[in-house]
C-alpha cells in the first residue's frame, strides 16, 4: 500500500493529498499495530507507515529504559519492536506537539508529514533518524525545543523548508549539520538565526 502512495506522490507532487488519503483509510481494524501516545492521540501502524490521529500534544519519552525510562510505544510494542520498519510518519490535523524523543532511533523514517495545527517539536524528537534528509515545517509552528536531531554528531537533515514565520529556536535546531544544511524560508523573523547559524545555507524564497 505504501508503494502505491509513494507512486501517487511522485506523479502528482502532492504529498499532503496522499497523506490525507492514508489518514482517511486506516482504521483500528486494518492497522497492524496501534496504541496511544498522548491523552488524546492514537497511533496506528500499517504498511511501514505510522499515523497519529487525535488532538493535543504527544507524550514525552526517554532514549532508553535506564532509571525507569519510558520508550515510545512503537519502540516498546508488546508484539515486537516496529521502530525500524517505519518509513513514513503522518501526523494528523489537530495534533499540536511532537513529544521529546518521540521518534528517537527510528532509523527507517525517510519522510514526515506535519499538520498545520502543529505548534511545538520537542528536543531530540527525530534523533538518530539517519534517513530523514528533508523536512517541511508547517506555517504555524511556534517552537523547536532543543535540537530536532542530536546535538552532537547525528544531524542528518539536508534540506529544511519553513512555510511560515520563524519559530522560536531553543538551541541548534538541526544538530551538527551546519556544513550540509540548506534552509528555505519566506516568512519574517529569520534574521537573528541567520546570524547565529552562518554555516547553514539560507535561501529566501
Amino acid at each position: 500500500v505504501l508503494l502505491e502512495y509513494a507512486v501517487e506522490v511522485e506523479k502528482t507532487g502532492d504529498q499532503d493529498a496522499a497523506a490525507q488519503e492514508f489518514l482517511d483509510s486506516i482504521t483500528p481494524e486494518t492497522a497492524e499495530a496501534k496504541g496511544v501516545c498522548g491523552s488524546g492521540i492514537t497511533w496506528y501502524y500499517q504498511d511501514n507507515v505510522l499515523v497519529l490521529k487525535g488532538t493535543g500534544e504527544m507524550s514525552d519519552y526517554d532514549q532508553d529504559t535506564s532509571w525507569d525510562g519510558v520508550l515510545s510505544p512503537w519502540r516498546s510494542y508488546e508484539d515486537g519492536q516496529i521502530e525500524d520498519q517505519i518509513s513514513w510518519v503522518i501526523v494528523g490535523d489537530g495534533i499540536t506537539g511532537i513529544g521529546k524523543n518521540a521518534f528517537y532511533n527510528c532509523g527507517g523514517i525517510s519522510r514526515v508529514t506535519f499538520p498545520e495545527t502543529l505548534k511545538t517539536i520537542k528536543d531530540m524528537a527525530f534523533a538518530q533518524c539517519e534517513n530523514l534528509k528533508e523536512v517541511t515545517l508547517p506555517a504555524f509552528l511556534e517552537r523547536i525545543e532543543g535540537s530536532f536531531h542530536d546535538g552532537n554528531a547525528h544531524g542528518y537533515v539536508e534540506t529544511a523548508t519553513f512555510l511560515g514565520d520563524a519559530p522560536e529556536l531553543d538551541g541548534n535546531p538541526f544538530g551538527s549539520t551546519e556544513e550540509t544544511l540548506t534552509i528555505y524560508y519566506s516568512g519574517s523573523g529569520f534574521e537573528p538565526y541567520i546570524q547565529q547559524f552562518p554555516g547553514f545555507d539560507w535561501v529566501k524564497q
